[in-house]
């Protein structure tokens, strides 16, 4: 069946590549902002509850991963 049809081979073959590169991008743009990568996505923090900081900043870094696939 693929046989007949080397569009699907393509495919096939070039679905992981795009794959990697859909949640690869963002995860090496959090890799190479370091620790630092919290102030890149969201700024500085309006809150004194760390707790309150660190929920925030975990829903910008789903928001970011989210924002760049869907780009």
């Amino acid at each position: 069946m693929l046989g007949f049809y080397p569009e699907l081979i393509l495919l096939f073959y070039m679905l992981p590549l795009l794959v990697f590169l859909i949640f690869g991008v963002p995860t090496f743009l959090l890799i190479d902002f370091g620790i630092y990568f919290l102030m890149f996505i969201r700024g500085c923090g309006a809150y004194t509850s760390l707790l309150a900081e660190l929920m925030y900043d975990y829903i910008n870094i789903g928001a970011f991963y989210v924002r760049l696939c869907v780009q």
